[in-house]
């Protein structure tokens, strides 16, 4: 997927690192691990993966302080975008209005609305999927109307 790597994970995210460092402090021989929610994780291969995490840490208040960071850091919306993302990147789906690729993402319309809302907010928006589908720039156009039909 063609997503910047600050809103989106790479790899597998379930992939254990026990025995690695510390994702909080870098000690290595971690022995503590846990899946911790992170809506920038898409599994590439889309098999109910998106949104999780496995993090090591050198002990429990460290696990700790990664477990409550990744819980206050959670965008849903955030999430919802990288689903919408992975599901305009064949090329069958190049062609597909916005409200389609949503059906495609499994969002329901609010989630599509606010998914694009979200990228209109962030720091970086895209102004296209990976697709090459135009992303609407008003809430409302993703679920009421496709740019390609008015």
């Amino acid at each position: 997927m063609d997503i910047p790597t600050a809103r989106a994970g790479i790899g597998s995210p379930t992939t254990t690192n026990l025995g690695r460092s510390c994702a909080l402090c870098g000690s290595p021989g971690s022995t503590h691990g846990a899946l911790l929610p992170d809506a920038t994780v898409i599994d590439p291969d889309g098999k109910g993966r998106d949104g999780r995490r496995y993090v090591t840490a050198c002990g429990t208040q460290h696990l700790q302080v990664l477990i409550d960071r990744a819980r206050h850091d959670w965008v849903a919306e955030q999430l919802w975008f990288g689903m919408l993302c992975r599901a305009s990147s064949p090329a069958a789906t190049r062609d597909l209005r916005m409200s389609l690729l949503g059906e495609r993402a499994r969002l329901s319309p609010d989630q599509l609305r606010r998914a694009v809302d979200w990228n209109t907010r962030s720091g970086h928006p895209r102004l296209t999927l990976p697709g090459g589908q135009a992303i609407p720039n008003d809430q409302g156009d993703a679920t009421v109307k496709d740019r390609r039909d008015g």
